[in-house]
């Protein structure tokens, strides 16, 4: 049998080595349309509490539930 060299296999015509990276913006849009499905409920939400109120709460929300998050984390580890 015959030993295999990765040279003996011709590379396609304009191949590349280079990877492509993602950059800031969209890695941050594609994590939040991973995690939370999209921006479902929010139409509600503008509704009800007009854009300023809405737009508020968006940014404030994930602050005080990163909070909160971080009291049951450290509450569940000191049982440990």
């Amino acid at each position: 049998m015959r030993d295999y060299n990765s040279n003996d296999v011709p590379s396609p015509k304009g191949a590349t080595n280079s990877i492509k990276k993602v950059s800031m913006l969209p890695l941050i849009f594609l994590i939040f349309y991973e995690v939370s499905g999209g921006p479902f409920g929010a139409e509600g939400i503008v509704n009800a509490a007009r854009p300023l109120l809405a737009l508020l709460g968006f940014k404030i929300f994930p602050f005080i539930w990163c909070i909160l998050e971080a009291l049951i984390t450290a509450e569940m580890s000191t049982m440990l």
